[in-house]
């Protein structure tokens, strides 16, 4: 019987991509399991994910179900030999096998495929060959009996023939609204009528509609897990969870996570979204460790022979290890069925000192401030009325994503102890000393029912931008009154809130691009006006004016045919309507921004946020602080058990060739002086200064990563 507990103590993990069609012989004729094996030994993995199928849909095994991969001779007696290696040298195995991208069960099947509104599978493509998303992929409807019944018998096949730790299913996910028949159906029959065709947030229908691909979603994931656990209940399931953090089309919220037995998928979007994909896993995820993937390929999977260098790999894996994740390394297969071992030395290198950091991986992440994230906020609210299947409607993009970036950002660069949480599980803030919702619009009940309480109860909330109206109304007393519509707003601070704003003034305000929401002050209001809104000049009316020969085609009466600068909107409307409050609720403190500034990739913003930040945390401290660059950031881990903080640092920065920084500070906030400072992994130990209820030592270099332990 497997070891249910297998990935408590893997760290190190590795994949290799097999997406290999078969109609040349050559393809995968040289796959060698031994050469295999002796790659991964290498590089130190522990868990190698080892592809049994993949979006091709071809079957590395003698299957009666499906496709066997027709040029990989004895492909059964390959994978298995390559399985008993690695269970012989220690490894735990992880089977990787692809959900709705599958080629050949689409073209097998048509009645299978998933269709959009105009009846058009995923391989129907204009583009020719669009990546992720053309004539290349395949895609089946979770929802089809059909499909459904063969994915169970292909689990069977795996299981008859296979011995496994634990399973990855990737792609849990949709690319569009499917219109295909059993869509259409289950619809009608769960709740009646023709499926939706416009997308409109504020129309019930859309959004039950919306609400359904995330159920059938789950459903589907919960079919194969359960299909999983009764063929080997040891048997870890892991699905594709990266989407969390996609937009709406995917129909993932929680659904994915509750199906698996920990948290993990694939990213590509730098350190920033490392660092907040890390802390959303962490809070999200059913057991310890969580998993982020990231490939070697650079800059992405489309190119197949240019590799990252070993600093950005060293950063994708210490940067994972800092926040006590599971590392794992997409390689993918020469379509001949070889692997460049010289990639597998630069594993090694990598992997042996992230071995030695293992011992290490315990305690509580430390999360003074909580950014909620809200799963049912990934859609843009300014995208309505649009119909499905137009250029519009392809608009994935989500403010509310965009400021909890922004924020956390500020927060990673001021050194500010974080973490990120979602609506599903917003007990997970518990312990917080402030809970920020940026931008976070339509929150579901039980978040808005949640922060309330924690407001309510002494903690301390920053709010901003569209956040639920109702929510804003009961915390501050404040009515929101829609967005100003103008092409640039500015906040401007008012004598009380210029402390804020170490670069801006009333003279020189802060430029919001984002929209500011118009505040309707009660008036009773018992808080404090931190900044008010100005306006871009307000250009004259045409009033008979001369025009030029409107031959150009130009409309000489437009509202833009009038400025005060032809570059930019500067500031010229000055206003008393506050764009910055402070106030209290029951024992907490509130802070509303009308624009959710924190998005803005700006030099001022994370000053300001930060700024905001340790106003409302008023004479409490922060658990660590330091003097470091912003590339630097600092994650800590507190282990009560055994008396210990863990500090780890990270340079986050991207670059092919990661230059150190050198001589900061990192200050911990301790009750009692430390017994001593130690290095990581040798356990060197430190110099350091206890004052003010700060532990202070000093780090001459960070290369890329550091690791500290405070033994108190």
């Amino acid at each position: 019987m497997t070891n249910p507990n297998w990935f408590r103590t893997s760290y190190r993990r590795n994949l290799v991509d097999m997406h290999i069609e078969d109609w040349n012989p050559e393809f995968l004729s040289q796959f060698d399991p031994d050469k295999y094996y002796e790659n991964l030994v290498r590089a130190h993995v522990k868990s190698p994910m080892i592809y049994l199928q993949s979006h091709v849909g071809h079957c590395n095994w003698d299957t009666k179900s499906g496709h066997r991969h027709q040029s990989f001779t004895d492909c059964t007696k390959k994978m298995q030999r390559l399985f008993d290696l690695c269970h012989q040298g220690g490894m735990d195995v992880v089977a990787y096998y692809s959900l709705i991208y599958n080629n050949d069960a689409y073209v097998a099947h048509p009645e299978w495929r998933l269709l959009d509104i105009n009846g058009h599978g995923t391989r129907f493509d204009t583009g020719k060959g669009q990546y992720f998303g053309g004539s290349r992929y395949g895609l089946c409807c979770p929802n089809n009996l059909g499909y459904r019944d063969f994915v169970l018998k292909q689990l069977d096949e795996i299981f008859d023939l296979f011995t496994l730790e634990g399973i990855f299913l990737d792609m849990l996910f949709w690319t569009r609204p499917c219109y295909c028949d059993a869509c259409k159906a289950r619809w009608k029959a769960e709740h009646g009528g023709d499926i939706p065709t416009i997308i409109n947030w504020n129309d019930p229908t859309w959004r039950a509609f919306q609400a359904k691909r995330e159920e059938w979603m789950q459903d589907f994931a919960m079919m194969v897990t359960n299909k999983i656990k009764s063929r080997n209940p040891n048997c870890s399931v892991e699905h594709q969870f990266s989407t969390m953090m996609h937009g709406w089309r995917q129909g993932v919220n929680q659904n994915i996570s509750i199906a698996s037995d920990y948290c993990g998928g694939d990213f590509y979007g730098g350190a920033p979204q490392h660092s907040v994909a890390c802390k959303l896993y962490y809070n999200m995820t059913a057991n310890q460790p969580f998993e982020y993937m990231t490939s070697r390929c650079y800059p992405g999977l489309r190119e197949h022979t240019t590799t990252k260098t070993e600093d950005m790999l060293r950063l994708s894996v210490m940067s994972t290890l800092a926040h006590h994740g599971a590392a794992l390394l997409i390689d993918a297969i020469d379509p001949k069925g070889t692997l460049d071992s010289r990639l597998y030395d630069t594993y090694g290198k990598i992997y042996a000192d992230a071995e030695k950091l293992e011992p290490y991986m315990e305690g509580k992440l430390v999360q003074d401030v909580q950014v909620l994230f809200n799963l049912e906020g990934k859609y843009n609210p300014d995208v309505n009325n649009v119909a499905v299947g137009t250029p519009r409607a392809a608009d994935d993009s989500s403010p509310h994503t965009n400021a909890v970036m922004g924020a956390c950002r500020s927060l990673q660069q001021m050194h500010i102890p974080f973490g990120v949480f979602s609506n599903w599980k917003p007990e997970k803030a518990e312990g917080a000393k402030v809970i920020v919702l940026a931008d976070a619009y339509d929150l579901p009940q039980n978040a808005v029912e949640y922060v309330e309480k924690f407001v309510s109860d002494g903690g301390s909330l920053y709010m901003s931008g569209r956040v639920n109206p109702e929510l804003v109304q009961k915390l501050t007393g404040i009515r929101l009154d829609g967005a100003f519509q103008a092409p640039m707003t500015y906040m401007a601070p008012t004598a009380d809130g210029q402390p804020l704003f170490t670069d801006h003034n009333r003279d020189y305000p802060f430029a919001v691009t984002c929209g500011l929401q118009k505040m309707v002050m009660p008036n009773n209001f018992h808080g404090t006006v931190l900044a008010t809104t100005v306006l871009p000049y307000d250009p004259p009316a045409q009033n008979g004016e001369l025009h030029p020969d409107p031959s150009d085609g130009f409309d000489y009466t437009a509202p833009n045919a009038r400025f005060a600068s032809i570059h930019s909107n500067p500031p010229g409307r000055f206003t008393d309507i506050p764009s910055l409050i402070k106030t209290t609720y029951g024992q907490g403190t509130v802070v509303y921004s009308a624009a959710a500034f924190e998005m803005l990739d700006r030099p001022a913003t994370a000053p300001l946020f930060a700024n905001i930040m340790s106003l409302l945390i008023g004479t409490r401290q922060w658990s660590f602080a330091s003097n470091a660059p912003q590339q630097v950031e600092i994650i800590e881990f507190e282990a009560s058990e055994k008396n210990r903080r863990y500090i780890n640092l990270i340079n986050s920065q991207d670059s092919f060739q990661i230059p150190a920084i050198c001589d900061f500070d990192v200050s911990v906030k301790l009750d009692a002086a430390p017994s001593q400072i130690l290095s990581l992994p040798d356990e060197t130990p430190l110099p350091f200064i206890y004052e003010n209820g700060y532990a202070t030592f000093h780090v001459a270099k960070l290369p890329i990563c550091n690791f500290y332990a405070v033994e108190i």
